[in-house]
């Protein structure tokens, strides 16, 4: 167990020391693709929350979704029937999708969202996580 949280430990610190001299967004996706892998994550986004009926847009901030789903996502406004989305408004810590929407009735909206990626390599089983961001003064 200490040889595992010494090895974290270095990738985070690793991660750190590399992303303070990031040139680009560019950049920043490969560190962050490096390290979500290694805790076994295929794909990740970083994005504020908008309000209803605002797009997500303006909100991303970076992530390495296939661009056929990040286009469909937001085609469709997915953002504001997105049960993971919604989630993290009123959960303070980080949970895994398939795990936090197990006993959850979905309304068909939501089912959309989460049946919809399938085509695009998404698999259901996958471990997917994710974790609010609150800035200093409280907002999402």
């Amino acid at each position: 167990m200490k040889e595992e949280s010494s090895t974290v430990s270095n990738l985070v610190f690793d991660f750190l020391s590399e992303s303070a001299s990031a040139k680009s967004k560019d950049d920043v996706l490969l560190l962050l693709g490096k390290i979500s892998q290694y805790f076994g994550f295929s794909y990740f986004a970083i994005s504020g929350i908008p309000s209803p009926p605002e797009r997500i847009d303006p909100y991303f901030v970076l992530g390495n979704w296939s661009a056929g789903w990040f286009d469909r996502y937001r085609e469709n406004n997915y953002v504001h029937a997105d049960p993971i989305v919604q989630l993290s408004k009123t959960c303070d810590h980080a949970f895994v999708w398939s795990e936090a929407l197990r006993d959850q009735k979905l309304d068909r909206q939501s089912r959309r969202v989460m049946n919809d990626d399938l085509p695009l390599n998404f698999h259901p089983a996958a471990v997917r996580a994710s974790a609010a961001l609150n800035t200093p003064n409280g907002a999402v």
